[in-house]
């Protein structure tokens, strides 16, 4: 996603295209950055439920990068939560990271949003 004026244009055409192929909207997930979701907070949660009410799920990716990111929770309707997959390099022994992905990790919980992590890559970051 660029801006939101581009975003006017994109409704329309997943509609279209669900139509043409005759998918299951709900097999479908957009995914929308932490970054351009508290950029454009307003815009993203309208886009969000738009998608949501056309029962396309909408994760919410490269969570824990920014500050503030726990609280998108709060704020853009999501069915995925994404750890950013910087986070989990290195997680055994970074003690700031551990805490961060515990952090993002229960918010998603205490939502009942399943959490994904990126880049999980071996038992003990597992």
């Amino acid at each position: 996603m660029s801006t939101p004026a581009d975003w006017a244009t994109l409704l329309p055409w997943l509609d279209a295209q669900i139509q043409a192929i005759q998918v299951d909207p709900a097999t479908l997930c957009i995914q929308i950055t932490e970054e351009v979701a508290l950029r454009h907070l307003q815009e993203v949660r309208r886009l969000a439920t738009a998608l949501r009410e056309r029962r396309l799920r909408v994760a919410l990716e490269h969570l824990g990068v920014a500050e503030g990111a726990a609280s998108l929770l709060d704020q853009v309707p999501a069915d995925f939560a994404k750890i950013d997959g910087s986070l989990m390099q290195g997680l055994k022994e970074n003690r700031a990271a551990q805490d961060r992905i515990a952090e993002l990790a229960a918010a998603a919980q205490e939502r009942n949003i399943p959490t994904i992590a990126e880049r999980v890559e071996d038992a003990n970051t597992m």
